[in-house]
């Protein structure tokens, strides 16, 4: 693979572990996967946010099933639904604002930080989608996918005298897929720049409309 695109990779892992944590959520990296399309079976969200530079373009979409996006709902959210006051925006619209703030957050995190490489990214508006079957497009660019596990309130917890133990759903559930996909023009250089510095400049807070 591209040796440029895998530092961009490298980049984007380390801030999706960084801005999930940010939020409250414990979250671990479990790698690359191969053979997955993004097409869902159980009730999810789907998340897609473009970018473009003078010399690279791409976008980065985000798969969680509906209890991962309930889960990073910020707490702020979750106490104001819990009183009936978020008023004519529905459950459905809310997890989709969640999960297109959390890859607008991502590609804003991730265009800062490779800045410091010599890439310069314009950021698109986050477009979501809710529901079952979903499918995404093959690309046709280079592109990869990432997992990423977060802590959220659907992690069982048995005891050991129980004789049960974590099924597959529940570890499933608490997942995240997160796509990169980017068409890299030949003159891009990526630098090996210090692509995990922290930036003194904020990289976003939610901000959900």
């Amino acid at each position: 693979m591209d040796r440029r695109f895998e530092r961009i990779e490298e980049t984007l892992i380390a801030v999706a572990r960084e801005l999930f944590e940010a939020y409250g959520k414990a979250c671990t990296y479990e790698g690359r996967v191969t053979g997955y399309s993004g097409r869902t079976e159980k009730e999810s969200v789907i998340a897609t946010i473009g970018f473009a530079g003078t010399k690279v373009r791409g976008s980065l979409v985000l798969v969680a099933r509906r209890v991962t996006a309930e889960a990073l709902r910020p707490n702020e959210i979750v106490s104001i639904a819990s009183i009936g006051a978020i008023g004519a925006k529905t459950d459905e619209g809310m997890l989709g604002d969640v999960l297109g703030e959390f890859a607008n957050m991502l590609l804003g995190r991730l265009k800062n930080k490779l800045l410091a490489r010599g890439v310069e990214l314009l950021l698109g508006t986050p477009t979501t989608a809710l529901g079952r079957e979903l499918a995404l497009t093959p690309s046709s660019e280079t592109s990869a996918w990432y997992v990423f596990e977060i802590d959220g309130p659907n992690r069982a917890v048995r005891s050991p005298s129980s004789g049960l133990g974590e099924s597959h759903e529940d570890h499933a559930s608490r997942r995240v897929h997160v796509r990169l996909e980017a068409e890299i023009d030949p003159a891009l250089e990526v630098s090996d720049g210090p692509e995990v510095r922290a930036f003194e400049l904020a990289e976003g807070d939610m901000v959900l409309f």
